[in-house]
């Protein structure tokens, strides 16, 4: 089976509120922390760039710290297919943005927690045959 063939199987077997947060470190490469840090903002003008622009996670304390192997401050763009794009941009015309501007927002915190996230992810792969020994980075 292709990779993005698992990708897939994986997406649809995550929990709702989780699937856009999981398509978009399958195609992108992204991290947890760096995915559940988005904002709108991190969509570029012509929206083909998403800008990665720090992580979230407890590491940071539940606030956005830099980027793995970058100096704070610096970004990393991550070109943007269009599907991904125009899933972004549903996910934010149905749910809207909330007060703090996360795209991704947690049921009892700012962002979903990235050990919450795991747990779903494993029970995913298990239930979809994803690779066992696949995991989100941090």
């Amino acid at each position: 089976m292709a990779i993005w063939e698992q990708i897939v199987r994986l997406v649809e077997a995550m929990p709702e509120n989780l699937r856009l947060p999981t398509l978009v470190m399958g195609y992108t490469g992204a991290r947890i922390g760096e995915v559940l840090g988005l904002t709108p903002t991190a969509l570029s003008e012509d929206d083909n760039i998403l800008t990665l622009s720090g992580s979230y996670t407890r590491k940071h304390g539940g606030q956005k710290g830099s980027l793995k192997h970058r100096r704070d401050g610096e970004d990393r763009p991550v070109p943007l297919p269009d599907f991904l794009r125009d899933a972004i941009k549903s996910h934010i015309k149905d749910y809207g943005i909330k007060e703090d501007g996360y795209l991704f927002p947690g049921t009892r915190a700012k962002v979903i927690n990235d050990d919450a996230y795991r747990k779903h992810f494993k029970a995913a792969s298990r239930r979809s045959d994803y690779p066992p020994t696949s995991a989100p980075t941090t």
